[in-house]
């Protein structure tokens, strides 16, 4: 039964003394060892039904299944749980098609469960349909194209994308989530272009529903910073267009990291007067950054990383 929108709104507002951001962060980095870090990790009450012996993989496991439960149990009306939950189901449906296909260990490449269980993907591998059709057409679709040619894993990524982003503007009927995964399709595209040698290597990639036109595409695809900036001088993508054009022909370090803190930044501009589902969307994305930033600090922590460069790559995160 989906709970009311009010009593969601308390839920999340009630779980904010849990989330950590950037002060927290500071201090995990600056704790004098690894095993310091860990215990402060777990006195901010980071993982809490984890055991107290628990190692960081465990803690981030325990972290993101908990964080799915609570997505599945205060879902909003509007399909808003698709955005959050497609994404396991595609990896895991990708995943057991390549095991399958290279004789893989499935355990070792699948992840949390979303939507759907591993054996309903499983059923959905050899056919038989599932409530999200556009698992069963992912793997229609990947599968013909292994019996044509050797696919290559951009291929495969790209088929299962593609379809991601589909079941989701499918199922996803809340309107501010919507644009959400509409500027996520924008970004990734201007990723793909930027990579990209011709228009038809990143048309094979290119995902679906994305705002860009044909004449923005023309104008990415021939890297010519000063064409770029002018064509994009009025348009919303104006600032991460900046960035991209900035580190072209190098990583997009930045930029990607602008791209993911997207939705999150949009959200906290506003998080005073958020309502409906905002306060939902703003916790999850919270906790998503928490997950997120709690591994690349660990993981760094433990092979030495310099503190700096650890602080330089974190995401956006939690402001009170």
């Amino acid at each position: 039964m989906q709970k009311d929108i009010l009593f969601i709104d308390a839920s999340c507002k009630s779980r904010e003394k849990y989330l950590l951001g950037k002060e927290k962060y500071q201090r995990l980095i600056d704790a004098q060892s690894y095993k310091d870090s860990l215990k402060l990790l777990r006195e901010f009450g980071f993982s809490q039904k984890s055991p107290e012996d628990a190692d960081i993989s465990t803690l981030l496991y325990n972290e993101e299944e908990d964080l799915i439960d609570f997505i599945k149990e205060y879902a909003p009306k509007g399909g808003v749980n698709n955005y959050f939950l497609l994404p396991y189901d595609f990896i895991n449906a990708e995943a057991l098609l390549k095991c399958q296909k290279l004789g893989l260990s499935e355990q070792k490449y699948l992840t949390h469960q979303g939507v759907l269980t591993i054996d309903e993907l499983k059923d959905a591998l050899l056919g038989k349909p599932c409530k999200i059709k556009e698992i069963n057409k992912a793997f229609t679709t990947a599968l013909e194209l292994f019996e044509t040619t050797t696919p290559t894993g951009a291929m495969i990524d790209t088929i299962f994308t593609t379809n991601m982003y589909l079941a989701m503007r499918r199922l996803v009927k809340n309107s501010t989530t919507l644009k959400f995964i509409n500027r996520e399709i924008d970004l990734k595209n201007i990723s793909i272009i930027l990579r990209s040698q011709s228009l038809e290597e990143y048309y094979n990639l290119k995902l679906p529903s994305n705002t860009l036109n044909k004449g923005l595409e023309e104008v990415l695809i021939g890297k010519d910073k000063q064409k770029i900036l002018q064509a994009f001088k009025r348009h919303a993508l104006y600032p991460f267009i900046e960035k991209a054009v900035a580190e072209m022909g190098s990583p997009l370090v930045n930029f990607e990291k602008l791209s993911e803190s997207y939705n999150l930044s949009t959200l906290k501009e506003t998080r005073f007067f958020n309502r409906g589902v905002e306060p939902y969307l703003l916790y999850v994305c919270y906790r998503k950054a928490d997950i997120k930033n709690v591994r690349l600090i660990m993981v760094s922590l433990r092979s030495g990383v310099d503190k700096e460069s650890i602080k330089q790559k974190l995401r956006d995160s939690y402001q009170s």
